[in-house]
């Protein structure tokens, strides 16, 4: 007797109608997210397939896994893939709907139109000039018009409400067509009952389309009184999207930083073989005679070796399989809640997340954390105090990169960055302008330094003017507590030239010959460059060393200071600028004498300069240790003159110009005369140790003279008629050409 067995028996499940039974998301940062789906089932004895339809398209077939609660038995599991339909047709009824109603649309609003311009000209009838016969007939006729327009105008207007209606409704029916695309996945279960009953199963599978990315909330409060503490709590978030086509309600979800890679494979070595290249085929009949020629060419060959062609850029000699490096995969971070290779964060409660392509955010902790206030001021750049912190990551968390929204006292400062942050490291951030702590930055003043000159015969003084600057900040802090760790950065010239020397005065102890960068600097040669110096002290609260190089190249100073509440500390830079390996000019003055009433004017570099005659000194410009390295124009000019007055110039005066050598008397300045040229009182060789030039003018002349450090320049009209003066720097073989042309 045959038994009889039970009928297969057939349960369809629409996962689009269970989302609510979805138990559990992770979401990992790689778009991908793993989801926990409870299926309820009334089971009957025997086999019963279940169809689980309209799951997500993106699922990964090789991800699903199906548990059971109960006596009964998974079978098996199959899947298929979802068959991709073309939505042209809901794309062509949308796009036939939105153009019936923009047809309507424009045939109302020509209705519209003549309806005004009925209505418009019957305002142009002027009463004057036209007839009551007229006026009846226009009426006649604009009655019955305008009732006809209105009516068109009513109609089109129910049109145009019931296109509007029909294009809704394409779009409505396009829009499930491609969330149905989204969800076309379907997976059949075969499950062995041995008698009728309630069961559960929980499908588990990988879907693409979902992501997570941190956010930071950087929260900080400075303590206001000397008893209160300053706080900083790092409020830790995750932005999530997903579009994956199912919906994600009230879901215990949890974020991991696994990179899960599925098909991966170890990669495996191919052989790496070394040789000599093959030698090329010998012509025929020509072996014996290049026998010794080609062994001794190969006994020096150079041994070649074979690398792939990704690795080496070029192909030698293969002979098998290349071998292919393998991608560096990024370091997951690691906290004790999660495997080897990775992190995770549970969520707690329950979070809706529906695949609808916004960001939706959750909490994964709020951290109070240790932070080490640091003031940081570069005065020269902004005359402002910034306030950073150093904070310990001292949770349990790893912080992964994102952006961060920092606040300060509840109030928004700006956008920052966190990198990568195990636990037990530290991160630096941005807190804004300290409003509390008040900046002057001035200007630098000169500092007027001599010292003895020697080895420059020709100078007309026996010292020589060395200049120097002195930069001042003042720092006022403003608030009921003290600054501890306030940090200044400014930075002195660097010289760019081994005759030209930059020396500290301010602070002392700062040797730029030990400054980092500095050629003649310890540690030079060697690969930390950016080690710190050590500080020097300056006074009490205050000390100052060179800076590292990354902090603003060569020739940084930094301060750390001290500041009580509401005191100022005042910090000075003082540097001075040595030539005295450098023959450049500098103080430039002309002696002589004005006589009778004459106006003058004074240029430098085209600048009108005070008129400043003091004796026998008609002129005197001050220059600065830097002027020789330039173009120095000075320009005396007769503006108005009476009759018999006169401007003499009897010795121009450079003081340390590079113009003179050896000091012999070969080597001064020689300006020969012409009488077919200029007409001039003085212009002689001057024949003491002093390198001086005498010339003079008369009322109505410019004369001007142009210093550069290696070559002299006199022009302008000095006299009636045309000339052209030839100056000569005997010597260094220089020469400038004079032209002179009659004046106005």
């Amino acid at each position: 007797m045959v038994s009889e067995q039970p009928a297969t028996n057939k349960i369809t499940v629409n996962a689009a109608e269970q989302d609510d039974l979805i138990d559990a998301v992770t979401v990992f940062q790689s778009h991908r997210a793993e989801v926990k789906r409870r299926v309820n089932l009334d089971l009957k004895k025997g086999q019963n397939h279940v169809h689980i339809e309209r799951l997500p398209s993106c699922l990964n077939g090789d991800s699903i896994r199906v548990d059971g609660t109960g006596t009964a038995v998974i079978f098996d599991v199959v899947h298929h893939a979802p068959s991709y339909t073309s939505s042209s047709s809901s794309d062509e009824s949308v796009t036939a709907a939105q153009h019936a109603l923009d047809t309507l649309q424009k045939e109302r609003d020509i209705a519209r139109e003549q309806s005004e311009f009925l209505a418009s000209y019957g305002k142009t009838l002027d009463s004057k000039n036209v007839n009551i016969e007229d006026v009846q007939r226009f009426l006649d006729m604009f009655g019955p018009r305008q009732v006809a327009v209105a009516k068109r105008i009513q109609e089109l207007d129910v049109q145009v409400g019931k296109a509007r209606a029909e294009l809704d409704k394409a779009r409505s029916k396009s829009y499930q067509d491609r969330q149905g695309e989204k969800r076309g996945t379907r997976v059949t279960v075969t499950v062995l009952a041995e008698e009728d009953g309630q069961a559960e199963l929980m499908v588990t599978y990988v879907v693409s389309n979902a992501n997570w990315t941190p956010l930071y909330d950087v929260r900080a409060s400075i303590a206001k009184s000397p008893d209160a503490t300053s706080k900083m709590i790092l409020h830790y978030r995750a932005s999530i999207t997903q579009t994956t086509g199912e919906n994600w309600p009230e879901v215990a979800l949890t974020l991991s930083t696994a990179s899960p890679q599925l098909g991966s494979k170890v990669p495996t070595l191919s052989p790496w073989k070394i040789g000599f290249p093959t030698p090329p085929p010998l012509p025929p009949g020509q072996g014996s005679a290049l026998m010794k020629q080609t062994a001794r060419r190969y006994c020096d060959v150079e041994l070649e070796v074979e690398e792939s062609d990704q690795d080496m850029g070029f192909d030698l000699f293969d002979d098998g399989p290349g071998y292919s490096a393998p991608q560096m995969a990024t370091r997951q971070a690691h906290v004790a809640t999660a495997g080897v290779l990775s992190a995770t964060f549970g969520i707690p409660g329950r979070s809706d997340i529906p695949s609808d392509e916004g960001s939706h955010k959750v909490v994964v902790a709020v951290l109070d954390l240790e932070a080490e206030l640091e003031w940081i001021c570069v005065p020269r750049e902004k005359e402002s105090v910034f306030l950073t912190c150093k904070v310990i990551n001292s949770s349990e968390f790893t912080l992964l990169p994102g952006e961060a929204s920092v606040f300060m006292d509840d109030n928004f400062v700006s956008k920052s960055r966190i990198d990568h942050v195990s636990p037990n490291d530290s991160f630096k951030t941005s807190l804004g302008v300290d409003s509390s702590l008040r900046v002057t930055y001035p200007s630098a003043k000169t500092l007027n330094r001599t010292t003895a000159q020697s080895g420059f015969s020709f100078l007309a003084r026996e010292r020589q003017s060395i200049s120097a600057q002195s930069q001042r900040i003042t720092i006022r802090n403003s608030r009921l507590t003290s600054v501890s760790d306030l940090r200044v950065v400014d930075h002195l010239p660097v010289s760019t030239d081994a005759r030209l020397k930059v020396n500290v005065i301010v602070p002392g102890g700062l040797d730029v010959q030990q400054a980092p960068g500095s050629p003649t600097s310890p540690d030079s040669e060697s690969r930390n460059k950016d080690k710190q110096r050590p500080w020097t002290n300056v006074r009490k609260g205050v000390k100052a060393r060179w800076a590292p190089l990354d902090v603003g190249g060569e020739g940084t100073v930094e301060w750390n200071c001290e500041i009580g509440p509401s005191e100022e500390v005042e910090l000075e830079l003082a540097w001075e600028c040595d030539l005295s390996n450098i023959g450049i000019g500098r103080d430039i003055e002309f002696d002589g004498s004005v006589e009778g009433n004459m106006s003058i004017q004074v240029l430098h570099n085209g600048m009108q300069t005070p008129w400043n005659p003091s004796g026998d000194t008609v002129y005197s410009l001050k220059g600065s240790p830097i002027d020789g390295l330039y173009l120095q124009n000075i320009t005396l000019k007769v503006l108005d003159a009476a009759a018999g007055a006169r401007l003499t110039i009897n010795k121009a005066r450079v003081n340390g110009s590079s113009l003179s050598g050896s000091g012999s008397a070969s080597d001064r300045w020689v300006v020969p005369s012409s009488a077919d040229g200029l007409k001039y009182t003085g212009f002689i060789r001057h024949a003491s140790v002093t390198s001086s030039t005498y010339l003079s003018f008369t009322a109505g002349n410019t004369a001007s003279m142009l210093f550069n450090g290696s070559s002299l320049l006199v022009y302008g009209p000095c006299g009636p008629d045309n000339g052209r003066m030839k100056v000569t720097i005997d010597g260094l073989g220089l020469t400038c050409n004079y032209l002179a042309s009659a004046p106005d």
